[in-house]
């Protein structure tokens, strides 16, 4: 069980060791820096703005989340998906699939790194490639058949884990949360489609 841990940086160092049975990986936060060994560092850089910061917090939970839902595929069978397939399948617009730029777009990877997952994807019978009626030269990624078998487990995993979220949080605390991560969600959309226009 993970050490709670205050959001206020105790004086002198100390350090919190956290087991994440989600991530299944060992965290060593810092409290304080031992000014000799960091010289140059800013004094305060491993207090808790930098560990409990709301964007280091949001990719904690989505680290839990991604190790929860791979476990759950591969008791489903799927043994071959690994985590980096998901920056494919993640993004793929339903029915009528995507262009492998724009899941590139939104994974933040390059065309060539995602073309290379796409592939890897379509040799595990994820997903089907075709070319794109527009533009002969790109494809279109849909779900297979076996990638739309995936994607139910996904609905139903992504249900449990937020289940057991919302447990662990409390009902009302856990929809509260989610409530404003998509007000926050569609609020910075909304500015950035302001700034484009």
């Amino acid at each position: 069980m993970a050490k709670k841990s205050s959001s206020v940086a105790p004086k002198g160092r100390r350090s919190i060791t956290a087991l994440s049975v989600d991530t299944k990986r060992v965290m060593r936060i810092s409290s304080g820096v031992d000014p000799e060994k960091f010289e140059g560092l800013d004094p305060d850089a491993a207090l808790a703005w930098r560990h409990y910061n709301i964007g280091r917090l949001l990719l904690f939970v989505f680290h839990a989340f991604e190790a929860r839902i791979l476990d759950e595929y591969h008791e489903a069978g799927f043994h071959d998906v690994r985590q980096v397939h998901l920056n494919v399948v993640r993004h793929i617009d339903v029915p009528k699939g995507t262009r492998i730029v724009d899941l590139a777009a939104r994974a933040g990877v390059t065309k060539g790194a995602m073309g290379q997952l796409v592939e890897e994807c379509a040799r595990l019978g994820l997903v089907d490639l075709t070319p794109d009626p527009t533009d002969r030269r790109a494809k279109i990624v849909r779900y297979s058949k076996r990638g739309r078998e995936f994607m139910k487990v996904t609905r139903r995993s992504a249900k449990r884990i937020e289940t057991d979220f919302a447990k662990l949080l409390g009902v009302r605390r856990y929809e509260g949360l989610r409530s404003g991560l998509i007000d926050l969600r569609e609020k910075i959309t909304a500015r950035a489609m302001e700034r484009d226009d």
